[in-house]
């Protein structure tokens, strides 16, 4: 069953022209992981893949190569090529969210997409500084909003907004369906990946996507990160 899903429609693999507009894409948190130190394995990206989410993954450098790392990076972490290579060959297409580590990263970073024609993707993450890079090369920019980071000038760049919450939901449904209007993505930052409960949260998603037909008759994509697709995929269907 794929990751871009639709709760009022049986046929979550129908194409993206024919799929009506109510729709969420799954994307998994540095993969799809049943304990912690699965994150961002080639394991978790492989079940990912084969499950149809996205993956959110971090990219930062080490020596002359692109990585793989949430944190300070070592010889075992896994190269960007070869996670490049895993994705192109399960033919998933589905959306990667690349989480920048560090700047200075995006020539080399466009050149591997270029490479193995990786087109479904958004960066995100970022100094503002760097993202002018990002713009420059046509790169798909999503800028961050959080409780600690109201909008700025990057978002004039971007085509989307990363949506954050580090101590809880600031945000409702009035500020994805103002980004979604205006023709921008929005992907969503799920609770429990700061440790808070999410089903609250979850339940007021899936009551918005039911519920506002006419915002989302002309918006742009909306995505949800989570650690947990399967379950949200799951409430999804019932």
């Amino acid at each position: 069953m794929s990751g871009v899903l639709n709760p009022t429609s049986p046929s979550p693999h129908a194409s993206a022209s024919s799929r009506p507009p109510t729709q969420v894409e799954l994307i998994a948190h540095r993969g799809l992981w049943f304990a912690p130190q699965e994150k961002n394995s080639v394991g978790a990206f492989e079940a990912a893949l084969s499950d149809g989410f996205g993956i959110e993954t971090d990219v930062r450098d080490l020596g002359s190569q692109l990585v793989i790392s949430h944190d300070i990076p070592n010889p075992k972490c896994q190269t960007l090529e070869s996670f490049l290579e895993l994705y192109q060959r399960s033919g998933a297409n589905t959306t990667l969210a690349i989480n920048i580590k560090s700047d200075g990263l995006a020539q080399e970073l466009k050149t591997w997409l270029d490479k193995f024609s990786v087109t479904n993707y958004f960066v995100f993450d970022m100094s503002v500084p760097d993202s002018l890079h990002y713009a420059k090369l046509g790169m798909t920019l999503f800028a961050r909003r959080s409780e600690y980071e109201p909008e700025s000038t990057q978002l004039q760049l971007a085509q989307g907004v990363w949506l954050d919450g580090f101590h809880g939901e600031w945000f409702s449904s009035h500020d994805w369906a103002k980004y979604l209007s205006a023709g921008q993505g929005v992907a969503i930052v799920s609770p429990e990946l700061h440790k808070r409960p999410h089903l609250r949260f979850w339940n007021d998603l899936l009551t918005w996507l039911k519920s506002d037909q006419a915002t989302l008759a002309n918006a742009s994509r909306l995505m949800l990160c989570t650690d947990f697709p399967r379950e949200f995929r799951e409430m999804l269907c019932r």
